[in-house]
């Protein structure tokens, strides 16, 4: 097996480079588009979601445990991939049917019909979606290569196209086609893995797992969507705009403060079959490490809102700072539940997942229904935080009978501690007169600096960790890993 702290880096770095494209893009696109632009089209890409999880039918999360478990046996690996492939040929088809449908019922005299065509190509491109294979035998440097390549195409394909308002179908064009390169690259380079053979297949045996999986995806992609589509519904286009992209920069955040932890999936789910102490090590490892990178995080973003909103959507864009604000404690929140849903979904729990998330949707929904007429989009997002803090308090109880976890309550005092001390001084440094990009680059350095600094003198866990280079040496790791 490869060595979880290189995967760990590797990781890192095509996270971090996925969020510095993510955040040229965005501030490119809110200036050329503006709040109504980006409206519509996250409007429709909140229709898209649902089909595109039907098409992709929890197979991703599925094919990733079930590889990492069978890695060693290639005959077993290629036989899996060739029945997951089966099902979801199958799955995309009636997925893209529907949606096919959907807009021939309901879209009808609507004038963003070329603009629900172009974002139908999300659900195409799923035909060819096999990058749960590469994360199943923990390929991490491909997928970070490949993905860097096609940010690259992308922004420039962006910055060639999208040039005014009314290039909104263009720019969704442009992101479904990105999709699809990244799907065709991962479908041509298969071969070397597997040998894909039809004649024997079983999909019955999936299939169980497989739905329950679906319907969690479905839910939770319907849970993080619902408050868009709602808005679109109950709000104004701006509304819409404002919380998509306040949302967004919460979520590249959120995804660069997870990425030491997103690669221990397969890890997690090779050591609860075959070593369960390492299995309990692992986990303990990881929410230390969690712990140690969110706080800080939400922070951060929470005093730097209103020159983080200026600096990378425009000043058209500062309605959104409170929503931005209330959105910012969700880097706690799902940094902890994004590990927790390894944990369910190695553990086999999925189906215990799926009522509380459908409770949660319910909920949200409700929320929603209540303060987006009176607040718009920060009462989406306060509808949102809501609803997560009640989902994943529920599933930590009732998970606590069966999975013996210990609370570091260590860890969690030095990063309330740091995270005090460098919120002190970094409110502090916003006042001082400075260019708003000069002034975010040295508050975000001097804040890592203060924090880091004060987690060395306290001998931090995790520190220590980062600190020793021998962990990202790339060397090979015994049997288990």
């Amino acid at each position: 097996m490869r060595s979880i702290a290189r995967n760990s880096l590797i990781n890192i770095f095509c996270t971090a480079t996925d969020l510095f494209f993510s955040m040229i893009t965005t501030a490119y696109v809110a200036r050329v588009l503006l709040a109504d632009g980006v409206g519509k089209v996250s409007y429709v890409q909140s229709i898209i979601v649902y089909f595109v999880t039907l098409a992709e039918f929890g197979i991703s999360g599925y094919g990733i445990r079930e590889i990492a478990k069978v890695r060693s046996r290639q005959n077993d690996i290629s036989q899996m991939v060739a029945e997951l492939f089966t099902i979801n040929f199958i799955t995309t088809t009636c997925s893209l049917i529907g949606y096919l449908s959907m807009i021939g019922c309901f879209a009808e005299g609507s004038t963003e019909i070329p603009l629900f065509l172009v974002c139908g190509i999300s659900i195409f491109s799923n035909y060819f979606n096999v990058e749960w294979v590469y994360r199943g035998l923990e390929d991490y440097l491909y997928i970070a290569v490949k993905r860097l390549t096609v940010k690259l195409l992308f922004l420039f394909v962006i910055y060639a196209c999208v040039q005014t308002e009314n290039d909104h179908v263009k720019y969704a064009l442009i992101a479904g086609l990105s999709g699809v390169v990244i799907c065709v690259l991962d479908f041509c380079r298969l071969h070397r893995y597997v040998k894909m053979k039809f004649s024997k297949i079983m999909l019955s045996g999936h299939l169980k797992s497989l739905m329950i999986l679906a319907v969690s995806n479905m839910l939770t992609n319907g849970y993080s969507r619902i408050n868009i589509t709602m808005l679109g519904s109950l709000s104004t286009e701006k509304a819409t705009g404002y919380y998509t992209y306040a949302y967004t920069l919460v979520h590249m955040v959120m995804i660069i403060s997870t990425s030491f932890t997103q690669v221990l999936f397969p890890r997690l789910s090779y050591f609860y079959v075959h070593d369960r102490r390492k299995f309990y090590e692992l986990f303990d490892q990881a929410v230390k490490a969690i712990v140690f990178i969110v706080f800080p995080a939400s922070a951060g973003i929470f005093i730097l809102a209103p020159q983080i909103i200026t600096v990378f959507l425009g000043s058209s864009f500062q309605p959104a700072v409170k929503t931005l604000r209330w959105l910012s404690v969700l880097i706690i929140i799902q940094g902890l539940a994004d590990l927790w849903y390894q944990i369910v979904l190695s553990t086999g729990n999925e189906r215990r997942r799926v009522w509380a998330l459908g409770a949660a949707v319910i909920g949200n929904i409700m929320l929603a229904r209540v303060f987006i007429p009176i607040w718009e989009d920060s009462g989406a997002a306060l509808s949102f935080i809501l609803s997560e803090l009640g989902l994943n308090s529920y599933l930590i109880c009732s998970m606590s009978h069966q999975f013996q976890f210990k609370i570091p309550w260590k860890e969690f005092k030095e990063a309330l501690i740091s995270t005090t001390v460098m919120a002190m001084a970094v409110s502090r440094i916003v006042k001082l007169n400075l260019t708003l990009f000069m002034l975010c680059v040295i508050a975000a350095v001097c804040g890592v600096m203060i924090y880091g600094g004060l987690n060395v003198l306290m001998k931090n866990e995790t520190m220590k960790f980062l600190i020793d280079k021998r962990h990202f040496g790339g060397r090979k790791v015994g049997k288990h890993g």
